[in-house]
């Protein structure tokens, strides 16, 4: 019975461990992938922008989205396309990364209970952000205020930041 029980144990282990680790996996191969369709700078910034949002992919928020903190902009937007109009035609030409909704959890370091958009895998954020970034001439610091300051300083955390997914492959 103990024999059993332990094996019983190792198995729910091995299982949680692949589950959590399901999320990181994809979203490697999501970055690896994203390399052959932009700009290396750009997968860059965005691997760096979503292990500064996602709390290295840890976050409930990531592995409940797979958003990298991305919000409705807006208020009361809470209906396709969120408010993300400059992404509308992105979505609509690759529906298999158009978003699938909207989650509410609790942001990182704030405490703070807002909705986050919902994407339907780790690649299809990645792509969304890689296309955001082109859009803004890979301005990270657009990903977080449109007030230049803020930009500046919201750049200045992402350059101590690895992109070791990215450099991989």
């Amino acid at each position: 019975m103990k024999k059993l029980f332990i094996i019983l144990l190792i198995v729910i282990i091995l299982t949680f461990t692949v589950w959590k680790m399901k999320p990181i996996l994809d979203i490697k191969a999501a970055f690896i992938k994203a390399k052959n369709d932009y700009e290396l700078d750009v997968v860059v910034n965005a691997e760096k922008i979503f292990r500064l949002e996602t709390n290295n992919f840890l976050s409930n928020q990531f592995t409940g989205t797979f958003s990298p903190g991305m919000e409705p902009a807006g208020d009361n937007v809470l209906t396709y396309p969120y408010g993300w109009t400059s992404l509308k035609s992105f979505w609509d030409n690759y529906p298999d990364y158009k978003p699938i909704g909207i989650k509410t959890y609790t942001e990182n370091g704030t405490g703070i209970k807002k909705p986050f958009i919902q994407f339907p895998s780790p690649e299809a954020a990645v792509y969304m952000l890689c296309e955001k970034l082109t859009l803004n001439g890979n301005n990270p610091g657009a990903w977080f205020s449109t007030d230049a300051a803020l930009q500046a300083s919201y750049e200045q955390k992402l350059n101590g930041i690895d992109s070791s997914f990215t450099n991989e492959g």
